[in-house]
């Protein structure tokens, strides 16, 4: 596990350094880097409990659609990019992937779903407000 998760987590790391690519306009070389070294990340994970239960676990139905969505983002991520490169999409996958990934991981922590939903619905609830108003300036006010 250590050897095959560490080669991911080297490989997602590295790929950071292929981020300025999104700023000539192609990310494949950080989408391909990023997904491959999340597949490795996934299959080091597999040394704890062996494939079989591995592959059972993602399937549970708390982690079903988290799984699905982080495989087929994965496989996405890698295909388009090679075969299109459109860098936004790449990048909105890599965004996707990794959010899946957060949500699958979140799902082994008890109670970090619920954690990470209410975060989520604080940001986008204060978000909708706006900024609080300032108080009105009053200098000659007698207290």
């Amino acid at each position: 596990m250590c050897i095959r998760d560490s080669i991911g987590t080297f490989l997602e790391i590295s790929s950071a350094g292929a981020l300025f690519s999104f700023a000539l306009g192609s990310g494949v070389k950080f989408a391909i880097v990023f997904s491959l070294g999340n597949l490795v990340s996934l299959a080091g994970t597999t040394f704890l409990v062996g494939y079989k239960k591995q592959y059972e676990n993602m399937f549970d139905e708390t982690r079903r659609i988290a799984s699905i969505v982080y495989l087929a983002s994965i496989v996405l991520c890698i295909v388009l990019s090679l075969a299109i490169g459109f860098a936004l999409l790449v990048f909105a996958l890599v965004v996707v992937q990794y959010c899946a990934y957060v949500w699958y991981c979140a799902s082994y922590i008890p109670f970090a779903r619920d954690f990470i939903k209410g975060c989520v619905g604080k940001i986008f609830s204060s978000s909708n407000s706006g900024p609080a108003p300032a108080p009105a300036f009053q200098p000659f006010q007698n207290a």
